[in-house]
């Protein structure tokens, strides 16, 4: 019982180093992303969205390799090759639609747009596996959707691209359903290569058409944002790694933080009214949705043995 006693405050405080790990993981990732998004409207101005792309998804290809140089051609090896083609083409609209709204709308609008995925992936994930959703995660979803329309202001001054990033957002929400389908039978590796092969093909005949020749500092931020997108993905994968979901997820709406300074400081753009008030409203019913399914896991895996082998 004392053995027992002893080892409980060790798990909490070893759990608790960890979350902080977590945390610091996360709020990089944010810092990273930002980075992303400063070059990508940067960049943009200068050699266009398709040739930004282009330049990103050849870079992250290429760590990808590296990094899987072993494996060799099996990298490319899958057992669900439509699954894996579907994917792939959800994730090509949805960088190509961010990487034209980047051009045309302010950093945090992109960004606050970005963050209402979880209400399209709960939505998708409801239709398409069956997940039961509950009417409190209902009614934050529909909260959740008021923020969005808060935001875009329907109607005839309603930028296009704003519609265009609603929709990149809404292929992105398949994503990771799909990822969890795949990750059943394929390695993560092949769901990298394939991640930025996609951006790379479809990004590569208007960059043709279109090339334009990067000045040196251009091509130094075009290298760089290759690099920024993998530690992107790098470090939150670390953090969920590290971190539990519901310790680490709020966390990341620090992403808002940096990207509103950044881009105040850089683009001396400030976010109006109806950006702020979407915003809030938007994170708010996101951080309910996660909470609400942390409590669910947690249900999930705190079993009583005495129900266990009841139920076995």
């Amino acid at each position: 019982m004392a053995m027992t006693e002893k080892t409980a405050p060790r798990q909490d405080t070893k759990q608790s180093q960890n979350n902080l790990l977590g945390i610091g993981f996360i709020m990089a990732a944010g810092l990273s992303m930002t980075l992303s998004f400063l070059v990508i409207k940067t960049a943009s101005q200068s050699v266009g969205s398709f040739e930004t792309l282009f330049f990103r998804s050849i870079i992250s290809m290429l760590i990808v390799l590296v990094m899987s140089r072993q494996q060799g051609l099996t990298i490319l090896h899958t057992e669900q090759p439509g699954k894996l083609l579907f994917r792939t083409l959800m994730i090509s609209i949805s960088m190509v639609t961010m990487y034209l709204a980047l051009k045309e709308l302010p950093l945090v609008q992109v960004m606050s747009i970005q963050f209402s995925r979880p209400i399209y992936v709960l939505v998708l994930a409801a239709l398409f596996l069956g997940e039961k959703v509950r009417l409190p995660r209902s009614v934050a979803t529909f909260v959740g959707f008021i923020g969005v329309l808060i935001i875009l202001r329907p109607g005839d001054d309603m930028h296009p691209a704003m519609l265009m990033m609603v929709g990149g957002v809404m292929c992105s929400a398949i994503v990771p359903i799909l990822t969890r389908k795949l990750t059943k039978t394929d390695k993560t590796s092949t769901l990298m290569i394939y991640g930025s092969i996609g951006p790379l093909l479809i990004s590569l005949i208007p960059t043709y058409y279109y090339w334009v020749t990067p000045d040196i500092p251009t091509l130094a931020m075009l290298i760089f944002l290759g690099f920024s997108s993998a530690m992107t993905q790098y470090c939150i994968v670390r953090a969920f790694t590290y971190g539990e979901a519901s310790v680490v997820s709020p966390f990341d709406y620090t992403r808002l933080i940096f990207v509103t300074a950044a881009g105040y400081i850089v683009f001396a753009e400030i976010p109006d009214q109806y950006t702020i008030i979407g915003t809030i409203i938007i994170c708010g019913s996101s951080l309910f949705i996660a909470w609400r399914q942390a409590i669910k896991q947690r249900r999930s895996t705190s079993v009583p043995p005495d129900e266990q082998v009841n139920k076995s």
